[in-house]
């Protein structure tokens, strides 16, 4: 969250104070935030403040509101989570899960291809109840080359032995190809952190396989 909203975010509710105490209370609402050292020191005080109330069961409040974790790494975040609902297709990677600790909801989606992570995203209890009752599904992860972005984002690389040989990789160019028809192949190597020539010649071979729309540069038609 940026500070000046952060700091709005404090001016603004009304049941801080019952929540925090008076003290941290006081030191939010006096602190300059154009200060980094004051902020430095109010985020100490933060912390040290919920390392007191918080279930030490629980690592949800630690996490972002959107998030992602490495596959491998997610022992502690999901040590607590029970599986509620699984989306099924097209949108195979979305579940819906639940912190047994602190009853959170967590819309997770499965980057199993590529980046190897999980993106995150805090629901409130209505989008969790909807989801659990009405099947109705929050959007923000509905489309596989959003996860991809997040996992480029994250500065991750991923090496391949035979790329050419990789189902992972195939079928992703294929899907890619099929949510965004005409999607230019200079994209697709963007997206899955590929060089350039390699992705040319995998989405040469899901055009001539699986039928679809590929824009290539002149130079790699």
């Amino acid at each position: 969250m940026p500070i000046s909203d952060f700091e709005r975010w404090v001016y603004a509710e009304t049941t801080l104070e019952d929540t925090v105490g008076s003290v941290l209370y006081f030191e939010l609402i006096s602190t300059d935030f154009r200060s980094k050292d004051a902020r430095w020191r109010l985020r100490r005080s933060l912390i040290d403040w919920m390392e007191q109330v918080a279930d030490p069961r629980c690592e949800c409040q630690w996490a972002a509101d959107t998030d992602f974790v490495d596959m491998g790494d997610q022992e502690d975040l999901f040590r607590t989570f029970e599986h509620v609902r699984h989306r099924g297709q097209p949108y195979w990677w979305l579940s819906m899960y639940r912190c047994g600790a602190c009853n959170q909801g967590w819309l997770v989606a499965q980057e199993e291809r590529i980046y190897l992570l999980y993106c995150l995203r805090r629901v409130d209890p209505s989008q969790f109840d909807r989801v659990v009752r009405e099947n109705e599904w929050p959007g923000d992860f509905d489309h596989y080359e959003h996860l991809l972005q997040i996992g480029q984002a994250s500065g991750r690389t991923i090496r391949w032995v035979d790329p050419m040989a990789s189902l992972s990789l195939r079928d992703t160019v294929t899907d890619l190809a099929k949510a965004r028809p005409h999607i230019r192949v200079a994209e697709i190597s963007a997206l899955l952190g590929l060089d350039l020539s390699l992705a040319t010649d995998l989405a040469r071979r899901a055009v001539q396989t699986d039928d679809v729309d590929i824009e290539f540069d002149d130079a790699n038609g």
